[in-house]
């Protein structure tokens, strides 16, 4: 798939789970998952994630990781319901930012996988 469908494929996915492009977090977040999916998994440790967004970015990683923190808790506050449907969540405890990331990356996989 190329990056551009990739990229599609990944806003599209935070849309549904309550995200908007209005937050620097939001694109943090979708070029961690973009670089995990180019990677080949989502076991790559935060701190090199944030470095690599960071560095994309033109930022710190400590700017990354509070902004993808940031967004997270937006979401979660303002649109719980959805995100919790989209996850299947039972718990009211917020997904960490790591499992946000987890989620997204099997859910791009698999619409991926479904296209071939």
């Amino acid at each position: 798939m190329n990056s551009e469908a990739l990229i599609t494929l990944i806003y599209d996915a935070l849309y549904r789970l309550g995200f908007r492009a209005n937050h620097s977090g939001f694109f943090y977040l979708s070029y961690s998952v973009l670089f995990c999916i180019h990677e080949g998994t989502d076991q790559i440790p935060a701190m090199r994630l944030h470095a690599e967004a960071a560095r994309h970015y033109r930022t710190s990683p400590q700017t990354v990781n509070a902004q993808i923190h940031a967004v997270v808790d937006k979401v979660w506050q303002t649109d719980r319901a959805r995100m919790k449907a989209m996850m299947g969540l039972c718990s009211e405890r917020r997904p960490s930012n790591r499992e946000i990331l987890a989620y997204l990356y099997r859910y791009i996989t698999e619409q991926d996988l479904e296209k071939q």
